[in-house]
């Protein structure tokens, strides 16, 4: 045991584990706690079944899931959270969070470091995140590990303006988006038209998420979108660019950062 300055207490017995159904009260609740509450309703850990979503995503076998999720305990109390995506060559890590009490003390260096050692195959050879770019601490502990960004997007809320002309796109999907939109708050269906097929996110109570930028002067889109929920917003997140020229009916929201590194690198890097 170590004392700290007064004397307090500030020994860690750190375990970190594979997540548990069990643990998806806690998980959803380190992950709010580490987000700026204005971003919450952008993410889909601030939609309100995200609790019933990780228990079923936990409940998939593991060895065939593409979603990975870990947790640290100290002393039988939750830390710490990881969630990692698995493709056949690369990792994303979707979130890391610990909790604000432990934050500074070497839990996340620990938890991504067995989190990733468990989960690698021979076949993996880089990893990627995503990080808001005004998440300075986050920012910092990423690049003084290695990673190095990639590209940016910029993240934009735009207003659905309420003409319409007669409707000639279509959406598939539509009874499962809203049986998931009913248990978790969230969902994505298939939005066609004559020019491009696009894929929509639907986020609690607010926004249509999209990332094709080439959606905003798709006229046969907006007016499904119209038909959908004519009060939602856009939430249009699309890689910066120069040459972008978007309606006058938006406003940006923030900007995140596609970060990478060689997964071999980061493990090194961990390990010291």
């Amino acid at each position: 045991m170590r004392n700290g300055p007064g004397g307090e207490r500030n020994d860690i017995v750190l375990k970190v584990r594979v997540a548990r159904p069990d643990d998806a009260d806690s998980i959803v609740e380190l992950v709010r706690d580490g987000f700026d509450k204005r971003r919450l309703g952008t993410l889909i850990y601030g939609c309100r079944g995200m609790n019933r979503y990780i228990r079923q995503q936990l409940n998939a076998p593991g060895e065939i899931s593409d979603t990975a999720f870990f947790v640290a305990e100290n002393r039988g109390s939750l830390v710490g959270c990881a969630e990692l995506r698995l493709h056949h060559d690369a990792i994303f890590l979707n979130v890391i969070c610990t909790s604000s009490s432990h934050r500074g003390r070497g839990v996340g260096t620990k938890l991504l470091y067995d989190a990733l050692v468990t989960v690698k195959k021979e076949s993996q050879r880089k990893i990627s995140l995503d990080v808001f770019c005004d998440n300075f601490p986050a920012r910092s502990w990423y690049e003084q590990l290695g990673f190095k960004p990639e590209y940016y997007n910029a993240w934009w809320s735009i207003a659905l303006s309420q003409r319409m002309a007669r409707p000639q796109g279509q959406i598939s999907g539509y009874a499962q988006a809203d049986a998931c939109q009913r248990a978790f708050g969230f969902s994505t269906l298939v939005l066609a038209t004559s020019r491009n097929s696009y894929s929509i996110g639907i986020l609690g109570n607010k926004w249509f998420r999209i990332t094709q930028q080439d959606l905003l002067s798709d006229g046969e889109a907006l007016d499904c979108l119209r038909i959908l929920d004519a009060r939602r917003h856009l939430l249009g997140i699309f890689r910066e660019d120069p040459q972008t020229i978007l309606p006058g009916n938006v406003e940006q929201i923030c900007r995140s950062a596609r970060m990478t590194m060689k997964l071999d690198d980061l493990l090194r890097k961990l390990s010291i």
